[in-house]
């Protein structure tokens, strides 16, 4: 399944400047400098912060749900709703880490060129 197969808001998004990480088995805080914030991620959020960071190009939707789905699978769960690696899930993940400031939305339409 790909992110088309299922409705699902925008899936793109570029991180927020300067994260400081500390990762354990069942989350991970990072540290937005800049702004002096500390943020508790679950497993399946720091996997798609982590995708979004590293990643030396934006990397598609596809891309996110597979890092989703592995830290879901490694016992990262879902948001308790069964949509664990889903989408839909990982529309409600970019959501909280846009409202956190760790990631910048984008719509297609002005979505950096991968």
């Amino acid at each position: 399944m790909t992110a088309s197969d299922e409705t699902a808001p925008d899936l793109r998004a570029t991180p927020a400047p300067r994260l400081l990480w500390r990762r354990w088995e069942d989350g991970a805080v990072v540290y937005r400098e800049d702004r002096g914030e500390t943020h508790f991620l679950d497993p399946a959020t720091a996997a798609v912060l982590v995708r979004l960071c590293e990643s030396p190009v934006p990397p598609s939707p596809d891309d996110l749900l597979a890092a989703m789905r592995a830290a879901t699978a490694a016992g990262g769960g879902g948001d308790g709703d069964g949509d664990a690696g889903t989408a839909r899930h990982l529309a409600r993940i970019l959501d909280r880490l846009a409202r956190a400031g760790l990631v910048q939305r984008h719509t297609l339409a002005d979505a950096p060129a991968p």
